[in-house]
């Protein structure tokens, strides 16, 4: 149903999505060296319903 991908640092500091919100690319680069943004994906039931956490 869904593919959710990480270690691939993206240019954004925020997780993202692509093809039809089946592809989900969570990086947002938690090292120092990138910014030390912070975050996760929660995914709730299977109703589809996902949300993107950053501290």
């Amino acid at each position: 149903k869904r593919m959710i991908v990480g270690h691939t640092i993206q240019n954004y500091e925020e997780m993202i999505t692509r093809c039809n919100d089946k592809l989900i690319i969570i990086d947002i680069g938690m090292s120092a060296c990138y910014g030390g943004f912070t975050g996760y994906l929660e995914i709730l039931n299977d109703k589809n319903e996902m949300w993107f956490r950053y501290n």
